[in-house]
């Protein structure tokens, strides 16, 4: 599993949450927070974090969005 200083991941998710008022974003936020506080399948490979989502599915969280709900 990855060490993430809990800190700062409070911070970043404050200032997530600061730039937007959608709720579809502040549930994308939320969700991505809990992934990343639980899933031990992460890693950084140095360009990006490569994630096991409980659907089986491998996301690189890059910049682009792979998500299939996304896309809904």
């Amino acid at each position: 599993m990855m060490n993430l200083n809990p800190k700062m991941m409070q911070e970043v998710v404050a200032e997530a949450f600061d730039r937007t008022d959608s709720l579809r974003w502040q549930m994308a936020i939320t969700r991505t927070a809990q992934e990343l506080e639980s899933n031990p399948f992460m890693h950084y490979d140095g360009h990006a974090l490569v994630i096991l989502s409980e659907s089986n599915e491998i996301y690189s969280a890059n910049g682009t969005r792979q998500c299939k709900t996304f896309a809904l």
